[in-house]
């Protein structure tokens, strides 16, 4: 009997790590899981700037292009861990913006609360705290939506 409990209990210890696992975009052996991977490729640089009659839009390249095939349900975490690197918070925002809504505000000098100048050079001008401002709008937006943009109960 005490060997039918000890089983029971492994098993349902293996099936609860392996969706911590499955959660945190890694694998059983605690490898990063192709998501998380991916996730880590992502750069600011991915995104491209243009100014249209409606406002500022962004063009996705890279690594972050391959994301928007991706399941919300796994990459909005890891995508959200990445609004706190300053080299790719831009891109994380954007992606978390297609993928799960959030409103697409565009104006000639922002685009869903990111403020942005576009340069005569071409090159992108990030106004000064909207790192820490994104973490908090996407922090806000999370607590009463879930991973897919639905609204909480």
């Amino acid at each position: 009997m005490k060997l039918a409990h000890f089983s029971w209990l492994l098993c349902l210890v293996l099936c609860l790590a392996g969706c911590v696992c499955e959660r945190a975009g890694t694998t059983q052996t605690g490898e990063p899981g192709p998501d998380d991977k991916l996730v880590s490729r992502i750069q600011n640089r991915d995104v491209k700037w243009d100014g249209t009659y409606v406002g500022l839009q962004p063009t996705i390249y890279g690594a972050s292009r391959e994301l928007l095939a991706r399941s919300p349900d796994k990459v909005v975490p890891l995508l959200t861990q990445a609004l706190y690197d300053r080299r790719r918070y831009i891109a994380a925002h954007v992606l978390l913006t297609k993928m799960i809504g959030g409103g697409e505000q565009a104006s000639p000098e922002s685009w869903n609360g990111l403020h942005i100048s576009l340069l005569p050079d071409g090159s992108v001008r990030v106004a000064q705290g909207e790192q820490a401002f994104l973490v908090r709008q996407w922090a806000d937006f999370l607590n009463k939506h879930d991973a897919r943009g639905k609204a909480s109960n």
